[in-house]
């Protein structure tokens, strides 16, 4: 029994340490390739502008649940291949 608790404790510790980890990491790569905007400037750059593509992320269940975004792209943050599926996006 206390081996079991040992193990399942190790395994949660494990789990918070690996997702801290990967939001560091994601924030150490990401660092200069994005600009925070709020949601007003945001829409209204969509609106005014021929030449933007928006990516939604939110996972297939939220966009069911809250409805697609016209001319929009989902791709989800937790999709297995979402850096594949990013990378061949038109960057133009």
């Amino acid at each position: 029994m206390n081996n079991k608790l040992t193990l399942i404790i190790g395994l949660i510790l494990t789990f918070i340490i690996l997702s801290a980890a990967r939001k560091i990491i994601f924030n150490i790569m990401s660092r200069g390739k994005f600009k925070n905007i709020n949601v007003n400037d945001a829409v209204s750059i969509y609106k005014n502008s021929k030449n933007i593509g928006l990516i939604d992320v939110r996972s297939y269940m939220e966009v069911q649940q809250s409805g697609y975004i016209k001319d929009s792209i989902n791709i989800p943050l937790d999709d297995s291949k979402f850096n594949e599926k990013m990378s061949e996006l038109d960057k133009n």
